[in-house]
């Protein structure tokens, strides 16, 4: 479980690429808002799908099954990048969260990056 920890403001995100849930869920389910509860690093760039809030996805809250989300992005720091997401069932409506983020690629002469741990959870409404 890592994130990347970029020098620079998170704004420096150049492009969100291939976003993306890998969880397959029939649509008959029912959409429900994903609330994630985690800390984040001061000055990390974490590739996740609440980048911008909750998330919706269709699920059948009676049996809630694991979840897992990628996202690629070419960041500032001259390197792409690769995030994973998982979600466990913990039950009662929530999920135990991971977040992990690998190196795919980088430029000649990228700048100075570290990873970092992050965990939490997530609730299902």
């Amino acid at each position: 479980m890592q994130a990347l920890a970029v020098p620079v403001l998170k704004s420096t995100l150049l492009a969100a690429l291939a976003v993306g849930a890998l969880a397959v869920v029939p649509a008959h389910h029912a959409k429900h808002r994903l609330i994630l509860h985690t800390q984040s690093e001061p000055h990390a760039l974490y590739l996740s799908q609440w980048m911008d809030g909750d998330i919706e996805v269709p699920l059948d809250v009676r049996e809630l099954k694991p979840l897992r989300f990628e996202m690629r992005a070419e960041v500032s720091d001259g390197c792409r990048w690769l995030g994973v997401e998982t979600l466990t069932p913990m039950g009662d409506h929530r999920y135990a969260y991971s977040y992990a983020d690998q190196k795919l690629s980088c430029a000649p002469h990228p700048l100075a990056t570290i990873p970092s741990q992050r965990t939490g959870w997530v609730e299902v409404r």
